[in-house]
């Protein structure tokens, strides 16, 4: 009972910071199904993510290469993790516990001189 008390009160801190919930239309639906059938590596639940991006004319964020690589042959516009964690610095916010992959953090803390953050 704990965790679904956890989960639903970070969604909704996550709603007053500004996450919406997105509807899928029957084009969404039928796009994201369309998608799964010829990409069968990629999940449902990325399917419908890109499937809302298209029809929602939004870029995608991924950290999944091939999931990227279907959005740019899809004319999607795609961003990754790492250009997330350049706006997160950017503004401010940059939590240093995240997990992400060493040589690229090492890179970006040599580029933002903040060895000591970390």
């Amino acid at each position: 009972m704990f965790r679904r008390e956890l989960k639903n009160r970070m969604g909704n801190d996550l709603i007053e910071l500004g996450l919406q919930v997105e509807r899928v239309d029957s084009s969404g639906v039928e796009l994201a199904s369309s998608i799964r059938q010829e990409s069968s590596h990629v999940t449902l639940v990325d399917a419908f993510a890109l499937s809302l991006a298209k029809v929602g004319g939004r870029t995608l964020l991924t950290g999944d290469r091939a999931l990227s690589k279907l959005a740019a042959e899809r004319n999607v516009p795609c961003r990754g993790v790492l250009w997330l964690i350049d706006r997160i610095f950017e503004s401010g916010q940059l939590d240093p516990r995240c997990r992400l992959p060493a040589a690229e953090i090492r890179a970006r803390r040599e580029r933002y001189s903040i060895q000591d953050r970390f």
